[in-house]
C-alpha cells in the first residue's frame, strides 16, 4: 500500500479538526507523527518519556537533585501522569550534582560532569564534553529503537534548561563546520547568540 502524501497528510487532519488549525500545537505534532510514520493513523504504543537531568551554573548545590528521587521512586506528578497514560519513564542525569542512585528501569547515570560552569566566565561545557553528552542523547534514541517504542518524546530537567536550549538552537548552521564544536562552548563569554556565532569553538575546532 502507497504512503501517505504530505498533501493527503494535511486534508486528512483537517477532516478531523474545526474550525481549521484549531487543535494549535496538537496539530503540528499530529501532523509530524503522520509524516514519520508515514500513515494516515500513526500509532503511539509503546512509548517512552526520556528526561534528561543537569544542574547549569555555578551553583555548589543541586538544584535539581530532589526532582530526581521523586521521579525515579514514582512520587513526582510527571511519573504518575506517565504511568496513568502508560507512557514508559526513564530519566537520565546526564549532568547533575547530586549523587547517583543505583540504575533502574527508570533511572540511569550518565553523567558527562556534575554541572555545567558557569557560563558568565566560561564555556558552559567544553566541546568533547559537549560531545559526549550529545552521545548519550544519541544512545537513548537508539535504545528506545531496539526496545520497539513507536513514540519518544524527550524533555529536560534542570533550572535554566529551556535558556540553556535556546542558546544551542541560536547555533547558526550555515556558518561553521563544526557543530559539535560550536554547540559545546554555547554559553563562553565570546559567544554572540543573536548573530549564532561562536568565535571560541570556531577557533578550537
Amino acid at each position: 500500500m502507497a504512503h501517505p502524501t504530505h498533501a493527503e497528510i494535511l486534508a486528512h487532519l483537517a477532516n478531523l479538526a474545526s474550525p481549521p488549525g484549531g487543535l494549535g500545537t496538537l496539530h503540528y505534532l499530529a501532523e509530524r507523527l503522520c509524516v514519520v510514520q508515514q500513515a494516515l493513523k500513526p500509532v503511539t504504543t509503546p512509548r517512552r518519556l526520556v528526561l534528561f537531568a543537569a544542574d547549569h551554573g555555578p551553583d555548589a548545590e543541586s538544584r535539581v537533585g530532589t526532582t530526581i528521587h521523586h521521579i525515579a521512586d514514582g512520587g513526582a506528578a510527571t511519573a504518575v501522569v506517565a504511568k496513568s497514560t502508560h507512557t514508559e519513564l526513564v530519566l537520565v542525569d546526564v549532568g547533575s550534582r547530586a549523587d547517583a542512585l543505583p540504575e533502574s528501569p527508570r533511572y540511569r547515570s550518565r553523567k558527562v560532569r556534575p554541572g555545567s560552569r558557569d557560563f558568565t566566565k566560561q564555556p558552559a561545557l567544553t566541546v568533547d564534553e559537549f560531545r559526549t553528552a550529545f552521545v548519550v542523547g544519541q544512545k537513548e534514541a537508539e535504545q528506545s529503537h531496539a526496545d520497539g517504542m513507536r513514540l519518544v518524546a524527550v524533555d529536560a530537567l534542570g533550572a535554566e534548561s529551556a535558556h540553556v536550549a535556546n542558546r544551542v538552537l541560536a547555533v547558526d548552521t550555515d556558518r561553521t563546520d563544526d557543530l559539535m564544536g560550536a554547540w559545546g562552548a554555547v554559553g563562553g563569554r565570546t559567544s554572540r547568540p543573536s548573530r549564532g556565532l561562536l568565535q571560541e569553538p570556531l577557533n578550537s575546532g
